[in-house]
């Protein structure tokens, strides 16, 4: 699962923890930052990936040009694991 900008509170904690996959999660320097590190914490199984500044997720094209790419190869490794 790919995730931006997450929310992040006590019941999602819970549920986070529980989840049996893994996770991909994007957030700005200046955007939430804190609760997408508490949550990648949560995660069994998560990759982090901050990007500079303080753009909206929908900005992260600009900031990150690659991101799609980014996105599909964890994906890839995660859906067909050598």
């Amino acid at each position: 699962m790919v995730l931006m900008s997450v929310y992040y509170d006590d019941e999602i904690a819970e549920i986070f923890r529980n989840l049996d996959a893994a996770a991909l999660l994007i957030v700005s320097e200046h955007r939430a930052k804190d609760r997408t590190i508490l949550a990648h914490k949560a995660f069994k199984n998560s990759d982090l990936m901050v990007y500079p500044l303080d753009g909206q997720t929908h900005h992260i094209r600009f900031y990150h040009p690659r991101i799609v790419e980014d996105v599909g190869d964890f994906l890839e490794r995660e859906l067909f694991p050598e």
